[in-house]
């Protein structure tokens, strides 16, 4: 099954075009939470918002790739860092991003598919070579394969009125593609979450909606829909002084009446993640009627799969694994959201309980789909 939008997340402009409207890129591959608006304008200038930071710089186009050269680095945040010099000093470093890179490989760059690449410098910042600068990336490298779209291509959010939900947005500090999803429901002059109820203010600006918390501003900006499933692509962004600093894209669903997943004879199937569906590394689980279960995962480029036992129940309309893990029991639990042809939509979340007792986060609810794949049979020798 094919969710033909899921993951068209970047805009950008045509390559040929002197001056444009900002534009969106996201990754093809679905297991990717990168995002990125290029906003390409007169006279050689240009902005851009990546998922470590904002930065202005000059274009030029280079034979069939537009390059963008950044005034001052986009650094990402401190990682740590294995250094052989010193293997047993902690050692951290960032990514200082210098230039990216646009190739156009299929339709526009107001709507198509591209090869994007960044260029620039791996810098220690902590350890025994502080200060020591090594280059990541070329121009010439493949680059990241993109969709694109034009920001006066984005989706109508005419339909999200008042009373009207949406699962996805979060209310929560912190890096947006880690911290829990939530149900917000909109409102007049705010969004309503369902976690803990509040009702934080709500502002449109340019196509994207700003949630105003305590804590900062988050904005979310609609960029694919599929009409078929109901999957919509958004890419959202930390915010600040009215503008995005940082982008990500996430998937998002209108939660429908009657979301579910039948009987227990009717979810005995084979549900394959929609997070690594068309990837390298398929994810499934294989439910089955007795309560039992295994997690499979593959590896199709070594030819090599991982399995392992899980039970399942129903907890109301809700599916909740259980799995062993090093003594502690983890504990997965599907909360649907909305169904479609061959493909359930769930808030999909995890917690791990150690052997004293200790439940720990271990996956923060997040908008997942589950494509139906067939039959769930036990393998023989069970």
């Amino acid at each position: 099954m094919m969710i033909r939008t899921l993951f068209a997340t970047l805009l950008a402009c045509a390559v040929s075009c002197a001056a444009a409207a900002p534009a969106y890129h996201v990754p093809v591959a679905r297991n990717y939470t990168a995002a990125y608006v290029l906003d390409w304008r007169a006279a050689g200038r240009a902005t851009a918002v990546t998922p470590e930071g904002r930065g202005e710089g000059r274009w030029a186009d280079v034979g069939a790739q537009r390059v963008l050269t950044l005034t001052t680095p986009i650094q990402s945040a401190e990682f740590d860092v294995y250094d052989e010099d010193c293997p047993d000093v902690p050692s951290k470093a960032r990514n200082d991003t210098l230039q990216i890179g646009v190739t156009l490989t299929s339709g526009t760059l107001s709507r198509g598919e591209s090869d994007l690449v960044l260029a620039g410098n791996v810098v220690t910042t902590q350890g025994c070579n502080v200060g020591r600068s090594v280059p990541f990336g070329t121009l010439s490298d493949p680059g990241l394969r993109t969709r694109q779209i034009a920001a006066g291509l984005r989706p109508s959010t005419s339909d999200l009125v008042p009373g009207v939900s949406l699962a996805g947005p979060s209310e929560l500090p912190g890096d947006p593609t880690a911290v829990a999803a939530d149900v917000m429901t909109f409102v007049v002059g705010g969004g309503q979450f369902a976690a803990s109820g509040q009702v934080h203010p709500l502002t449109w600006t340019d196509g994207w909606f700003v949630i105003s918390a305590p804590w900062g501003e988050r904005g979310y900006t609609r960029v694919a829909v599929d009409r078929t499933t109901g999957a919509e692509t958004w890419v959202e962004a930390a915010w600040s002084a009215g503008q995005p600093t940082q982008v990500f894209q996430t998937l998002m669903v209108k939660p429908a009446a009657g979301a579910g997943f039948g009987t227990v004879r009717q979810a005995s199937r084979i549900w394959e993640s929609g997070l690594f569906a068309g990837t390298n590394n398929p994810f499934f689980f294989r439910l089955y009627r007795d309560g039992s279960g295994e997690r499979l995962s593959q590896d199709l480029a070594a030819g090599t799969e991982t399995r392992s036992p899980i039970n399942w129940a129903f907890d109301g309309t809700h599916i909740v694994h259980t799995r062993a893990i090093g003594g502690g029991t983890g504990q997965r639990r599907w909360v649907p959201l909305r169904n479609g042809s061959g493909v359930r939509f769930v808030m999909e979340s995890e917690t791990q309980t150690l052997p004293d007792g200790t439940v720990l986060p271990f996956i923060a609810p997040r908008v997942n789909f589950y494509l139906d794949q067939g039959p769930a049979t036990p393998p023989p020798t069970r």
